[in-house]
Formats: C-alpha cells, structure tokens, sequence
C-alpha cells in the first residue's frame, strides 16, 4: 500500500523532524540513512521499540508507540494520497476481474484509516496486515497467506512493491515482481529484481498495458 498505490511515504522524512524536536531537542533532525530504511520494513510497534533504543529517547516504549501511531494515523487522514494513476490501474483490473489483494507491513487498525478513507477498499476487497501475521515483510509469510485469500497459485500471481527488502522476499515465493519506484524508498537495485519496473518517470497508469 505505502509507496505503491498510496503516496504516503514522506509520513518518515516528516516524523523524523518531529521525534528529533519533541525527543532529542534536535531542529531539523535527520537519522542514519540505514536507521531510516530499516524501520521502513518494520511493524510500525517494532519499529517505535527499536527507534526508542537505536536514538537513545529513553521514553517509555508504551508512550512513544502511541505517539508514532497517533502521528501515522492523522497522516493518512489528512495528507496521505492515492498516487496519480492508481484509480486507472484498479479499474482496469477490476473490469478484467483480476483478484486484488492489499497486503501492507502497516499496523492494521492505522493502515485501515488510509484504506478506507482513500477509497481503496471499492477495488481490494482483501486486506491483510502484517500484523495479523506477526511477521514483516523481510519473511515470506504475507505473500503466501495473500496468495492463499486469493484462491490462486504464485506463479500466477503479481507482487506490487516499492522496497527492494519486501520484494526480494516475495520472489521466494515464486510471484512475478513488480517494482515501483518511490522517490522516498529509493533503492538503486530495485529495477534489477524486477521483472515489470515502473520507473521516477512513470505513473501507474503506464502499468495498464502490462495487464
């Protein structure tokens, strides 16, 4: 969801600033390049618990959860959006009666606010978190329990991501993968792994043809 049909991804570049100001007493805060991407894989509570530790905040760990989670939860209400192309692509997929699952390394209750409130759930009317896995998207569990909601079979399935850690894993899988870049998940590998890329000059919509 996050980076592939949602442009949300600037929900870290933007909370970074924040927890630096609220936490560190830092303006303008910006964290290791690795610390960022490495939570951007992680279960949003995962990745409260690690960053808690990694910045050395010393908050209570039940506090600074609620706090990412409240500051995740009103981005997706109201600056979170549906990337340009993204409806085309639903539609097109919807009238050739393709079956769509939405599987998001997004805590549940907070991916649902985006899912909902963007419209997403007229064209994907399968929804699964990590968190109802217990697992995130650096282990294969997800793509397989999509696939198995689906009624279908990897190979004959299509994984839509923007990172390259979630898309090297769903290859495992056997699916065919489809990389779309994302100016804020940016990984110079990505195209490489992909056997469909949507690239920084592309919207969704230029994936119609492939399908």
């Amino acid at each position: 969801m996050d980076g592939t049909l949602v442009d949300s991804l600037s929900f870290w570049p933007t909370t970074w600033k924040k927890i630096g100001k609220k936490y560190l007493g830092i303006d303008g805060y910006d964290p290791d390049p690795e610390l960022a991407k490495r939570v951007q894989t992680m279960l949003l509570c995962d990745a409260a618990v690690y960053l808690n530790e990694a910045c050395s905040i010393g908050a209570d760990n039940d506090e600074f959860k609620e706090y990412i989670c409240n500051q995740l939860n009103d981005f997706y209400k109201t600056v979170a959006t549906v990337k340009e192309g993204a409806f085309e692509l639903l539609e097109h997929l919807r009238a050739k009666e393709v079956k769509l699952c939405l599987a998001t390394a997004t805590q549940s209750e907070y991916a649902r606010t985006a899912y909902t409130t963007l419209g997403l759930d007229k064209y994907l009317p399968i929804f699964i978190s990590c968190t109802d896995i217990g697992k995130g998207k650096d282990q294969p569990d997800i793509y397989l329990k999509a696939i198995e909601l689906l009624g279908g079979t990897p190979e004959e399935t299509y994984v839509f991501e923007d990172s390259y850690v979630a898309l090297k894993t769903a290859i495992t899988v056997g699916v065919h993968p489809v990389g779309i870049y994302d100016k804020y998940n940016f990984h110079k590998d990505l195209e490489s792994i992909s056997e469909i890329y949507l690239g920084p000059d592309m919207t969704m919509r230029d994936l119609i043809k492939f399908f």
